[in-house]
């Protein structure tokens, strides 16, 4: 996680877009666990963000209109269509929920209904997975579920939190539910993934009416 908010950092900071050469402000948009990933297969000390699709260009206007990214990561104000880089703390908070517990935060069994609950912002720490989670965690999770954006944490807020500051490795040890509930949630995404691909290929076989 501290390798992710530096990179959130150095992107909404340093004004830089890995699609151009003109310095620009971007926020990515599309933050979501898929997104980053291992420089090397058997290094996991080096994490790169990935797939800058959605990112934008918002140096000149502050306020995005274009709803854009995954329905469980988006924050409550991209829906309404007016947004800023905040977004993406919203984002990266739902995904450390995840890492933690293997859940997500805001579930549904359809885009309207996550869509829903993303809108009321209502999550909980109940997960039996979130006993073993540390109050600082909890605390820095909580900073960046925030409704509000002007009150959520920014890129660097986030990063100079004391969880992710700590001089030392947390020892908590993540529990195996957390990784069976991320397969859990991994393959139901999947499985959605594939039907609507199915549902939105055309038929290649005759009309045998």
């Amino acid at each position: 996680m501290r390798q992710c908010f530096s990179a959130l950092k150095y992107l909404h900071e340093n004004k830089i877009s890995h699609r151009y050469v003109k310095k620009i402000l971007i926020t990515v948009r599309d933050i979501k666990p898929e997104n980053f990933l291992l420089k090397n297969k058997d290094d996991i000390s080096n994490i790169k963000l990935i797939d800058f699709g959605l990112s934008k260009d918002f140096s000149e206007a502050e306020i995005m209109q274009t709803p854009s990214g995954s329905p469980y990561y988006i924050a409550p104000e991209v829906f309404q269509q007016k947004y800023d880089n905040k977004c993406d703390m919203w984002s990266m908070g739902v995904v450390l929920y995840i890492m933690l517990s293997g859940k997500v935060p805001f579930p549904g069994e359809c885009n309207k209904e996550i869509i829903e609950n993303v809108m009321k912002g209502e999550y909980h720490y109940q997960h039996d997975s979130f006993k073993n989670v540390s109050e600082e965690a909890k605390d820095l999770i909580s900073k960046l579920l925030l409704k509000d954006p002007v009150k959520r944490l920014s890129a660097e807020d986030a990063y100079n939190h004391p969880w992710i500051q700590k001089s030392e490795v947390d020892t908590q040890i993540v529990g195996a539910e957390v990784i069976d509930n991320m397969n859990v949630f991994v393959n139901s995404m999947k499985l959605k993934k594939t039907t609507l691909t199915y549902l939105a290929t055309p038929s290649t076989k005759a009309d045998s009416r």
